[in-house]
């Protein structure tokens, strides 16, 4: 059975003066499953179409008063019933010419009588599945614009449920997928408010189940499901609740659609698209349609997110920028004031000796600054190489411990060192695990105050290495926790920060230890809470099987 986008039967007007072609077309129309209107002439065929627009017009050419011909430019010169096919039906289309005049009008076929009803009912079927794409090709079109109109994935999406109610569905109703797998109504839309709310209260009363409208199906496959008739039955196979269900009933569900919702590849929500007082049942043109408009919507809040990345890194670049400059003027000013003092005036033993120190100091800062930059140059461009030999990791700790000890002892900050005896030897680069240990040791050195504690353990487990690195210090924001090891990020990136640094270190970190094949993580219960590093390195695949241990205090 042929059903329009109201779900009732596709409509056709028939205008023609002749009695017995407008009796032989309905008969053999309505046994196919149409609903027939008639009209004499061409005038009474126009206020027909005035009062209730059909789905496609029958037209004969020979007509009293306006030709057929006339009447097909009238109604093709407005927008309004532009879009209607039209068949031209007639005995006097046995010539070339009047077939040439009746396309030269508008009209979208032509027939001659008398007709063959297989020939009549696959043309009209055929010019009615040409409107339909051409209205769904104009829908999506239109829907791409009004979707891209905004930068925010809730606009998006209420974008998209108010274009499917009702030219889709009578409900549409939008769940958020969350990274950890629950679900969470969104979006919960229909042309009538007072339903609207009625929709929210059932949303809450009854969250989603993974079993409701396969749910769990959608999520696993990351295909839709069609539902074409929302039977009593039907509905008892898939919600589980006989309260959610009598519900939904009640509603009076005809037929239902449930899309994934893909955003970069991952299950961003899912989308429901349901009827109910339309009566339209779905099919699987109707199934294409919805999956595109989906496509189309997460391509929206794709670009939107790009967009806000895109704006997301010039700032940060122009804050690096602008740190970059902050540091390297710093130790830069210092050098040059010294050198300057140190041409233009005579100083005791004791100043000179503290220009000096100072320049050597501020010199091996830039350095620093330097070498961190260039290693972030080699990690964007793929060009940083390792040395890889076998290592004890224990050494290279006891040497950075010994490297940042003197600023460690002018805070008064105790560093622990716990190590179990023959922890294993791991496959790495020296050089560089000893710049992830500095990075981290000096780091920890840096954001704990006066008098506070950094504890570093060593120990295997399974078929790795972990080194675990706590301090008292000021902590991580949660909302900051996530970009911890990001390339130019800093909790504090304003110019009158207390602690200096260009925000590499830690991504430097990240970099060389994934380069090894292993992981590194920070956790803190909040700011002024202390933080605590761990990395995982895997050891020699020789040393891994399990010994027992015993734990070595090294007090520094």
């Amino acid at each position: 059975m042929l059903e329009n986008k109201a779900g009732s039967l596709p409509t056709v007007l028939h205008i023609d003066d002749d009695e017995l072609s407008r009796y032989v077309v309905a008969r053999i129309l309505q046994k196919a499953g149409f609903v027939v209107k008639a009209a004499k002439t061409g005038e009474e065929g126009l206020q027909v179409l005035a009062d209730c627009p059909p789905d496609l017009i029958i037209l004969d050419v020979q007509l009293p008063g306006m030709s057929g011909f006339d009447v097909c430019r009238e109604i093709k010169a407005n927008s309004d019933t532009a879009a209607i096919p039209i068949l031209h039906l007639s005995a006097h289309f046995t010539q070339g010419q009047d077939k040439a005049q009746g396309l030269d009008s508008g009209a979208d076929a032509y027939l001659a009588q008398p007709v063959e009803p297989i020939e009549l009912i696959a043309t009209v079927k055929a010019l009615l599945r040409i409107r339909k794409a051409e209205e769904s090709l104009r829908f999506l079109a239109e829907a791409s614009k009004l979707l891209a109109h905004s930068l925010d994935h809730e606009t998006i999406l209420r974008t998209l449920a108010e274009l499917a109610v009702p030219y889709l569905a009578d409900w549409c109703v939008v769940q958020r997928v969350h990274k950890d797998g629950a679900i969470s109504p969104l979006i919960v839309f229909h042309s009538d408010v007072a339903k609207v709310r009625l929709g929210w209260d059932l949303a809450r009363r009854y969250p989603v189940s993974d079993r409701d409208f396969d749910i769990e199906q959608v999520m696993q496959t990351k295909q839709p499901v069609l539902l074409a008739n929302l039977s009593e039955s039907v509905l008892a196979a898939h919600i589980d609740n006989a309260d959610h269900r009598q519900s939904l009933q009640e509603l009076g569900l005809q037929s239902c659609i449930v899309v994934p919702l893909m955003v970069h590849q991952q299950l961003f929500g899912i989308i429901g698209f349901a009827t109910a007082e339309s009566g339209q049942c779905y099919s699987q043109a109707d199934l294409n349609l919805v999956q595109d408009l989906a496509m189309r919507a997460a391509l929206a809040i794709e670009n939107a997110q790009l967009y806000r990345e895109a704006q997301e890194a010039n700032r940060m670049k122009d804050e690096f920028l602008a740190t970059l400059s902050h540091e390297l003027r710093s130790p830069l000013n210092a050098i040059l004031g010294w050198t300057r003092l140190l041409t233009t005036r005579k100083f005791n033993e004791a100043t000179t000796a503290r220009a000096l120190e100072t320049i050597e100091r501020s010199a091996v800062t830039q350095a620093q600054l330097v070498e961190d930059l260039l290693d972030v140059s080699q990690i964007i461009r793929g060009k940083l190489r390792l040395n890889i030999q076998p290592m004890d990791l224990t050494h290279a700790i006891q040497a950075e411990i010994a490297t940042v000890q003197p600023s460690a002892e002018a805070k008064n900050i105790q560093i622990q060192f716990l190590v179990k005896p023959d922890i294993g030897l791991i496959s790495g680069d020296c050089d560089r695990l000893q710049q992830v240990v500095w990075n981290l040791l000096s780091n920890a050195v840096k954001f704990t105050p006066e008098n506070g504690q950094i504890t570093i353990s060593l120990e295997r487990y399974h078929s790795h290495i972990h080194l675990i690195m706590i301090d008292t210090g000021k902590g991580i924001d949660p909302e900051f926790a996530p970009f911890v090891f990001d390339r130019f990020r800093q909790a504090d990136s304003s110019s009158t920060r207390i602690h200096s640094g260009l925000g590499l270190g830690l991504a430097i970190v990240r970099h060389l230890v994934e380069l090894h094949g292993g992981t590194v993580n920070v956790s803190s219960a909040g700011e002024n809470q202390g933080s605590t590093f761990t990395v995982k390195l895997p050891l020699m695949p020789e040393v891994t099987a399990t010994q027992p241990q015993r734990e070595v205090k090294h007090q520094v």
